[in-house]
């Protein structure tokens, strides 16, 4: 539920001066499931903006309450999309989110805008998401949070469980997940390279299922945050248009990854390469004193 600001007094103060300061008119939080003191966090400023920030979570029933909270829906939905969908146990394990996970939270909450982030390393190409799988995300506080192609919110229908089922109260500890090792990672991008060029059908690139499926989402616009990224609602908005070129730049980005690690196996395997040998010291390289004073760094004439 909601961080009781009451029982912080000194922190509630310091709370209302930083709205203040930055023109908020509401700040809300939630736990999530996570880790203990894991929260969600709902900004609304002055001038009519809300952002919402998951945080590190699975889907969670809180933070979709939190999002519907008040009279505005959130103009942005920051949420981590740590993994792939074929990753769902992991995610699960780990209490992270899919990126079909993300893209239903925003559906279920009214989101204008989804800026995904938190990729994981695995992630070597644009996190892709599928509309099966957003469909079938369900939360045991709401049901199904996508009923259909426009992202309609059903809080009513419960449905059969299915893989993407959410338990959100969930207290279980984190699984203990084996990390992926350089293999795994170069596999991973070779998968990644295959369904770049299996979605482009050319080296030219045409439309990517991300792109074929954005009419489902019923206006909401989605982006993703890389390291370094900033974004305004207006580049989310423009992201979609710019995905072939990005899509583009990727595939090179995937070739040149493989072709790297293969040839350092390949390295490995006949043998380390030679290290390359120091220069050996001479005379030369041997500090002199200065005139009066001392050779050692810093020194000099008293």
């Amino acid at each position: 539920g909601y961080a009781n600001w009451d029982r912080f007094s000194n922190v509630k103060s310091k709370v209302d001066r930083l709205a203040s300061d930055l023109g908020l008119v509401d700040i809300k939080t939630c736990s999530v499931v996570h880790c203990p003191w894991a929260y969600g966090l709902s900004l609304t400023h002055s001038s009519g903006w809300k952002l919402v920030y998951s945080g590190d979570t699975r889907p969670c029933a809180n933070l979709v309450t939190l999002g519907r909270a008040g009279r505005k829906s959130p103009t942005i939905l920051l949420h981590e999309a740590t993994h792939s969908d074929d990753l769902l146990e992991d995610a699960k394990a780990k209490r992270h989110t899919t990126v079909s996970e993300a893209v239903a939270m925003a559906l279920g909450m009214g989101a204008e805008n989804l800026l995904m982030t938190h990729f994981s390393q695995r992630c070597l190409s644009l996190p892709r998401w599928k509309w099966a799988n957003v469909h079938a995300v369900r939360l045991t506080r709401y049901g199904k949070l996508v009923r259909s192609p426009g992202g309609q919110v059903d809080s009513a229908e419960s449905g059969n469980a299915s893989a993407m089922e959410v338990v959100d109260d969930d207290d279980e500890p984190e699984e203990a997940v084996e990390e992926p090792t350089v293999q795994d990672d170069v596999d991973a991008a070779k998968k990644e390279l295959l369904l770049e060029l299996a979605e482009s059908g050319s080296e030219s690139g045409t439309a990517s299922d991300n792109e074929e499926q954005g009419s489902l989402l019923g206006g909401l616009n989605v982006a993703s945050a890389f390291d370094l990224s900033a974004y305004s609602p207006g580049d989310i908005a423009r992201f979609q248009k710019n995905t072939r070129r990005l899509h583009k730049a990727m595939r090179a980005e995937l070739k040149l990854f493989i072709s790297e690690q293969e040839n350092a196996s390949d390295d490995d395997e006949g043998g380390k390469p030679k290290q390359q040998e120091r220069p050996a010291k001479t005379k030369d390289t041997k500090p002199r004193p200065r005139k009066g004073g001392s050779a050692k760094r810093g020194g000099g004439a008293n």
